[in-house]
């Protein structure tokens, strides 16, 4: 189970905590306002309360979590500060919380592994960005979802039986797949759509489209993804 930790329980940290629980993590939630944490306490695994700007109150909590996510809002200071504690108790993935560009471009510099801006996207799409990336997805209900997934590395050059898509409860309706026609004159790119057999050879650039549940196909892409959100 991947363990997320939320710093900031206002609106945005409110919708991303408990949109990560729906998708199967343990959520750790830290805030100074007890009201806040009061609301979430049965939401999520723990609500606790604590200043993100005392290093060592934030070190008590524990720095053996997969993705620590910044989610104060009206404190840019507190978010660079928090950043760094993180980034030096060794958490591997670090998402920040801007507001400008310019916020952004800092908190990446001080090792943000990726930045989002609240405006843009609420706190449920964030908790969706951080596992299926930003490619288009289809809500059919509450908690089923058509997914495109770009293929993670380490499942290029295997068959589609290789995989098990079964055994993590989706079914793989489709790959989407590049393809250059050439002509005398110039190249040109599109995307194919192909419903592959069980002896289908996964390459760099394909795109799963997978249909389940969100929590299953986020077990599936946390298992084969890691971090790494988009080939090079």
């Amino acid at each position: 189970m991947t363990r997320v930790l939320v710093v900031g329980a206002g609106r945005f940290g409110y919708r991303l905590a408990v949109r990560l629980t729906g998708l199967g993590c343990e959520v750790v939630v830290v805030d100074r306002n007890p009201r806040r944490l009061e609301i979430l306490k049965n939401k999520v695994a723990s609500a606790i309360q604590t200043d993100a700007l005392d290093k060592d109150a934030l070190l008590e909590v524990g720095s053996d979590f997969d993705i620590a996510v910044i989610a104060i809002g009206d404190n840019f200071e507190a978010s660079i500060l928090t950043t760094l504690t993180l980034k030096e108790a060794g958490v591997p993935y670090i998402v920040g919380r801007a507001s400008t560009p310019i916020q952004g471009e800092i908190l990446r510099r001080i090792g943000s592994d990726e930045v989002v801006m609240p405006e843009e996207f609420m706190g449920k799409e964030t908790a969706d960005i951080i596992f299926f990336g930003e490619l288009p997805k289809l809500e059919l209900t509450e908690k089923e979802s058509i997914i495109q997934l770009y293929a993670p590395e380490s499942l290029i050059g295997k068959k589609v039986s290789d995989i098990g898509f079964p055994k993590h409860h989706i079914e793989l309706l489709f790959i989407k797949r590049g393809v250059t026609k050439r002509t005398l004159f110039f190249r040109s790119k599109r995307e194919q759509l192909i419903k592959p057999s069980r002896n289908f050879t996964i390459e760099k650039g394909d795109i799963f489209v997978i249909f389940g549940q969100d929590k299953d196909i986020a077990g599936f892409s946390r298992k084969f993804r890691g971090t790494k959100r988009r080939p090079e």
